[in-house]
């Protein structure tokens, strides 16, 4: 576990900094402590780096029990915080044979020198209140982690950000009196896995050479079965990935003499979503295309492929020439721009799935199987592994979607900006929210592009932009979807409305707002068009297109 200390905690305890381990695995395990001198007791405050969870220590813990040799203050707060943190872990739902299992030795424990003190942004999460979230959720009645009963609430918060950390812990306690005080107060405190998870989503390993050598093979094998000669867009079929169980569903675009290329639809969502957008035809706005989930294999001219593979395919000494001859491979998440960099799993998938289709395009052009349904809900040809007399063997096998397998966005609204916006006097004004993707690609350095989304504000009677504000899908889709209404909410507190009626045309809009109605503060319809919408989004996209 590091531990990073500033130098006044350093100070205090005692304590030297040394080197961290490279080896040691981060995650739940990096915090930062820092003292803090509040209402006239010293307390170490130790802010978990990736959950922002929240432990607090008196430097001075009451004892009664004489020893003849006392632990040393260092000791003394380790104990006490490992105590503090189990409890916790335990009191939030965490199984106790886990949080043993998580207990690290003394000599596990790296003291580094911390870049900064817990900041603003990592105390700011310290905001619901925990004691009913942990008593509805497990029953359990929480831990007091101090003798000090404190509310980090939103009425204080709003005046936080003039002041430093410690200021704010003590402007707090000052403000207090002592029957309005309650106990320290959490938010945002995440499951344990998903710190880990992220780390892993940022460091998957691009896939390598051999991978590249199978791929750019098969796509040489799929251009050569020209299977666009025999199958439409909405002519699909499956092939199920003996190891993860994961199904990609095949569309094949070609059949116009246009846009040549194989697409890997992945798992049952993504293609029920890309068969809802296949049956809404020509009321589809394009972006939604780029909302789906999928690989893809084409087949383009040389300007259209990408300076990185390019460089790929002369290092591997693959050379190509004449139209829609280049193979280029592309992964999509859903929000984000068609990247031409697989991971180690997405090769391996894409190399299992087109090997299967290779042998499903020949049986279709030769007529020996037939992959006709008549309704879309109707079972889906999948081809699947099957141990046969001790032998793996493929197999055609049909496979049935599930009813409602495209599942909607779900909102979560935060408990303190909605008491905020309650604080505010409620104003008769009617306010019409959009959200939409602005097909404007952005990206960090050498990082996946994406594209922004535009959450925007309009009142309906003047057509006055309130507020906007861009979102971004990375690293995960529906998390941003899960934030709009906390979006939403922190737009109308800086701009200090509180609206009786919000109107939306984006039926996704309206899913992730009435899927959290209970909570929210204002009334909100669906509406075929918006007023004055129309006018300001043709002007942001004209902007988009310039720049």
């Amino acid at each position: 576990m590091i531990v990073r200390i500033s130098q006044k905690l350093k100070k205090t305890l005692g304590l030297s900094t040394g080197p961290v381990p490279k080896t040691l695995e981060l995650g739940l395990w990096e915090w930062t402590a820092d003292w803090f001198h509040v209402a006239e007791e010293d307390l170490i405050i130790f802010v978990s780096s990736s959950t922002h969870l929240v432990v607090v220590c008196p430097l001075k813990e009451p004892n009664n029990k004489l020893e003849l040799f006392p632990p040393s203050p260092v000791h003394q707060i380790e104990e006490l915080f490992r105590t503090r943190l189990n409890n916790l872990l335990i009191a939030l739902g965490v199984d106790e044979d886990q949080v043993a299992e998580a207990s690290l030795p003394d000599d596990d424990i790296h003291f580094a020198k911390a870049n900064h003190p817990p900041s603003m942004k990592e105390l700011k999460q310290v905001s619901l209140f925990i004691q009913s979230k942990i008593k509805a959720h497990t029953g359990i009645e929480p831990l007091k982690l101090s003798e000090l009963e404190l509310e980090y609430n939103n009425l204080t918060q709003n005046r936080l950000f003039s002041h430093s950390p410690r200021q704010a812990l003590m402007k707090i306690f000052e403000e207090q009196t002592p029957d309005q005080k309650q106990e320290f107060s959490y938010s945002s405190v995440q499951e344990l896995s998903s710190p880990r998870q992220e780390v892993e989503q940022k460091t998957e390993p691009k896939c390598s050479v051999n991978q590249w050598k199978a791929l750019y093979g098969l796509a040489d094998l799929v251009k050569q079965a020209t299977p666009w000669d025999h199958l439409y867009e909405s002519e699909n079929f499956g092939v199920k990935d003996p190891l993860t169980g994961e199904i990609g569903f095949i569309s094949v675009m070609g059949s116009n003499g246009e846009h040549f290329a194989v697409s890997v639809y992945v798992g049952d969502d993504a293609f029920s979503h890309f068969e809802g957008l296949l049956l809404d035809g020509h009321d589809v706005d394009e972006s939604e295309f780029f909302e789906v989930r999928q690989l893809q294999v084409s087949f383009e001219d040389r300007e259209y492929i990408d300076p990185l593979e390019l460089k790929r395919l002369k290092h591997l000494g693959l050379k190509y020439r004449g139209r829609n001859a280049w193979p280029t491979f592309k992964s999509i998440l859903p929000g984000c721009f068609p990247w031409p960099v697989l991971t180690v799993w997405e090769a391996d998938f894409m190399i299992v799935v087109l090997q299967q289709a290779l042998e499903v395009f020949l049986k279709v052009k030769n007529n020996s199987i037939s992959i006709d349904r008549d309704l879309l809900s109707d079972p889906i040809l999948v081809r699947m592994q099957r141990k046969v007399k001790d032998n793996l063997v493929w197999q055609n096998r049909r496979h049935t979607l599930p009813l409602d397998s495209g599942s909607k966005h779900q909102g979560v609204l935060e408990t303190e900006l909605r008491l905020a916006l309650l604080a505010l006097p409620s104003q008769k004004l009617v306010l019409e929210i959009d959200f939409f993707n602005m097909m404007m690609p952005l990206s960090e350095k050498n990082g996946r592009p994406y594209f922004a989304y535009m959450l925007i504000i309009v009142e309906a009677d003047s057509g006055f932009v309130v507020n906007q504000t861009l979102l971004s899908p990375l690293p995960d889709f529906e998390k941003m979807w899960e934030s709009v209404p906390s979006e939403i909410y922190e737009m109308l507190l800086k701009s200090k409305i509180n609206p009786k009626l919000v109107v939306v045309e984006n039926p996704d809009l309206y899913d992730v707002l009435i899927s959290i109605e209970q909570e929210l503060t204002f009334k909100v319809e669906m509406v075929a068009e918006l007023a004055c919408m129309g006018e300001v989004k043709k002007s942001l996209k004209k902007v988009t297109r310039e720049y």
